[in-house]
């Protein structure tokens, strides 16, 4: 049986709307703009977090700030200083994780967002709802916002881990997907939660690769997502007792 332990959560990435660019309709970057949300789903019963005298008040796992995960494009501002990191997955911009990880998503928050022009200064307009979408009159798409824990092969990672069961140590992050990445990633969970996953998310691993794609003169990187088995009782416990989810 796999023993299941908890480590400090990582630091809070500085992060601020205005400088993440808007991503082009054609493009399929998984980054996205930061939130204070937590990796707990509004709703969800949220246990404390671990007793530490230098903390005071309530605080829970909501009060967790999330890195993002950000598959790195040709045209992405986030690759100009890192060629090397096209075609791959970086963690928190600063952690490269390479072109395959396993994850174990926590949840899904689907929502919409105005088209703005590359490398505009616009920061798009965002809704809740379809209906608030074609109200505005903008033309707008579909994005989804999933919080997940990434398996830490990173040995510098491994440090900041959240859950720990043997030899693997999960960290958590927050990947917005859009345009073609979209549909690659929401399609299979949506499927995935009336099947095998059984209407539990985070019962399942996911290995997640990437390809290369083309068309109209572009090439871009999309995420594919295949099964990687089923979580263990003890670890899906221990998500639960820790998340709320």
């Amino acid at each position: 049986m796999s023993s299941v332990s908890f480590k400090n959560p990582p630091a809070p990435a500085n992060q601020t709307a205005a400088n993440q660019p808007p991503v082009p309709a054609n493009q399929s970057a998984a980054s996205g703009n930061p939130s204070s949300q937590a990796l707990v789903p509004s709703g969800a019963s949220v246990p404390s977090m671990v007793t530490n005298t230098q903390l005071e008040g309530e605080f829970t796992a909501r009060d967790m700030a999330i890195p993002y995960l950000s598959l790195g494009q040709k045209s992405g501002t986030m690759t100009d200083g890192h060629p090397e990191w096209i075609g791959k997955f970086v963690y928190d911009k600063s952690a490269l994780l390479g072109d395959k990880i396993r994850v174990v998503v926590m949840s899904m928050k689907k929502s919409y967002e105005e088209v703005t022009e590359y490398g505009s200064d616009i920061i798009p307009q965002r809704f809740a709802t379809a209906v608030e979408a074609r109200e505005s009159g903008v033309e707008f798409r579909e994005v989804a916002q999933v919080d997940l824990l990434v398996e830490a092969t990173n040995k510098d990672l491994a440090d900041f881990a959240t859950v720990t069961e043997g030899a693997v140590n999960l960290i958590p992050a927050r990947w917005v997907v859009r345009s073609s990445s979209y549909g690659r990633v929401v399609g299979t969970l949506v499927r995935d939660l009336a099947g095998w996953l059984k209407g539990d998310l985070s019962s399942g691993f996911y290995e997640v690769t990437v390809q290369k794609q083309s068309g109209k003169g572009n090439t871009w990187f999309v995420p594919v997502m295949r099964t990687a088995g089923k979580v263990s009782p003890e670890l899906r416990a221990e998500i639960k007792n820790r998340l709320g989810v």
